[in-house]
């Protein structure tokens, strides 16, 4: 199936990362400021990377054939979670540690505080905070990663063990049941709010990830059926139709939550279309500059949230433009310093500390 990386996704990811960025600059905003920032723009946003993750966790699954419906469904549930979390492990933890120091800068007044905000990071350590554990975590935009990773581990399971099932039935099933009953309940769930067993950011990261079955799906269609020069003409129209009404609802200064969860449908589609790169726009993201998106989007992903924290600490009266300005300033040094880090890791990995922890074959890619 596919193998090299679609530039076209990590594209989307950078844009909808800056909606998160921005959605954070809320606290900025004040009685003065001649802009607005729309209520669910970041909680959309993170709807789209549940989307994204489900479907990529669909099409890693079916291009290993080999562990459909075996007896060690269980067993590969987990390894693939693992092997998810050990990509994502550095730039987490070095991300989790530079926000630590910002939290005790900030806000530590004695050693009694220093200790327990290093105390309380165990959980957001393992990644296991998404499931409710103390929600006041060190760097917020964490619980994504984590509840991501949660309801992974039974869906692949459930993957692995009935695959036609899962995919045609459970999954689509699963993303409308829950999406009603979120848009019922309270249409912008919180991620700290518990529902009975589960809290709101295991609920939002179950939906979106069985909507990116749907949307893998969808991509397994038009990448089997779409062939001829008109069927990409119409595919191309699509995206983009698709695309303008998608951000001219969510960008609305007067939100309307019904309008919002309406276009939210469109989104396992034109996710879809951008994986199959049936369409004329994938052509746009062939450059080899592209390559670099990936990374920095992630790296703004983690980092901002301490970023934006010292902007409101120190210089919340100077303006939200200026406001604004800062906090990007200071996301782009923290993601310099957080690349420096991880560099230095890697090489330390790689030239030093590798031949007394492993038999010498496991390497850390720099």
């Amino acid at each position: 199936m596919k193998n090299q990386r679609n530039y076209q996704l990590d594209f989307l990811k950078l844009i909808f990362t800056g909606c998160v960025f921005l959605s954070h600059t809320h606290a900025l905003i004040n009685k003065n400021t001649n802009f607005y920032i729309p209520t669910g723009l970041g909680w959309i946003s993170v709807h789209f990377f549940f989307v994204l993750s489900g479907m990529l966790m669909v099409d890693s699954f079916m291009r290993k054939s080999n562990i459909q419906n075996n007896d060690e469904s269980g067993k590969a549930a987990l390894s693939y979670v693992l092997k998810k979390f050990q990509y994502l492990a550095i730039p987490y933890w070095v991300a989790l540690i530079l926000r630590t120091l910002i939290q005790i800068i900030l806000y530590a007044k004695n050693p009694k505080t220093v200790n327990q905000i290093i105390f309380r990071m165990f959980p957001e350590i393992f990644a296991v905070n998404g499931g409710g554990i103390l929600p006041q975590i060190n760097n917020p935009p964490n619980w994504y990663i984590s509840a991501m990773l949660i309801v992974m581990l039974p869906l692949y399971y459930l993957m692995a063990k009935k695959t036609d099932f899962f995919v045609h039935v459970f999954a689509p099933l699963g993303a409308i049941l829950t999406f009603g009953w979120m848009f019922s309940k309270k249409p912008h769930l919180s991620e700290l709010e518990f529902q009975t067993y589960f809290n709101g950011a295991v609920i939002r990261a179950f939906a979106g990830i069985c909507f990116g079955v749907i949307a893998w799906l969808i991509f397994d269609r038009l990448r089997k059926g779409i062939i001829k020069k008109p069927q990409r003409i119409l595919i191309s129209l699509i995206e983009i139709i698709s695309w303008s009404i998608f951000f001219s609802v969510i960008l609305q200064k007067e939100q309307w939550y019904v309008l919002e969860y309406s276009v939210m449908l469109l989104l396992p589609i034109t996710i879809a279309i951008a994986f199959s790169e049936k369409s004329y726009l994938a052509k746009l993201f062939h450059l080899k500059i592209f390559r670099w998106v990936a990374p920095l989007s992630l790296a703004i992903y983690l980092n901002h949230s301490g970023a934006v924290q010292i902007t409101i600490k120190y210089f919340r009266n100077l303006g939200y433009k200026k406001g604004v300005l800062i906090s990007a300033v200071l996301t782009m040094v923290l993601c310099l310093l957080y690349f420096g880090i991880i560099k230095f890791f890697r090489v330390l990995w790689n030239r030093k500390l590798k031949k007394y922890f492993t038999n010498g074959e496991q390497k850390i890619e720099e």
